[in-house]
């Protein structure tokens, strides 16, 4: 059995839905615990565009409790008035929990279409699993800014 809980801020719904997508990236988590995005200290930062709009790093924050495993995936959508939106997404694979606040930096990959400064819909999951544990996602969808890397 698999929790998913979830928090919006701002019209990142399409990112939400697009997330879908990107979670493929990381294993769905096995066997419940009962959390919240609050729970989690789930947040997104701010981006940086890289290599010309190729890229987008972005930095993600979360909890979890020692002897855990965890996984993050981030997709992108940034609407263009001149022609297709830019999009992308990656993910961190899973990694141990510490019970401390972690923070992992993502490079989200631009399509066809590079990145530029200006807003952007942001979607994240949180995917945690551990031994004899039912598997849990935290989802958070918010604008954030995209920046120019200094």
């Amino acid at each position: 059995m698999l929790q998913i809980r979830s928090m919006s801020k701002g019209p990142a719904a399409l990112g939400t839905v697009l997330l879908t997508g990107a979670l493929v990236l990381l294993p769905a988590a096995a066997p419940a615990l009962a959390a919240t995005a609050e729970d989690h200290d789930l947040s997104l930062s701010n981006g940086r565009v890289a290599r010309h709009g190729t890229e987008v790093r972005v930095w993600v924050s979360y909890r979890c409790d020692e002897g855990r495993t965890a996984g993050v995936g981030v997709f992108l959508t940034q609407n263009r008035e001149d022609g297709p939106a830019a999009v992308g997404g990656a993910g961190s694979g899973q990694r141990p929990c510490t019970g401390e606040t972690e923070t992992v930096q993502l490079t989200v990959d631009a399509g066809k279409v590079r990145f530029h400064r200006g807003s952007a819909s942001a979607a994240v999951a949180l995917f945690i699993s551990g031994p004899g544990t039912t598997g849990v996602t935290d989802q958070l969808s918010q604008e954030i800014r995209l920046r120019p890397r200094h």
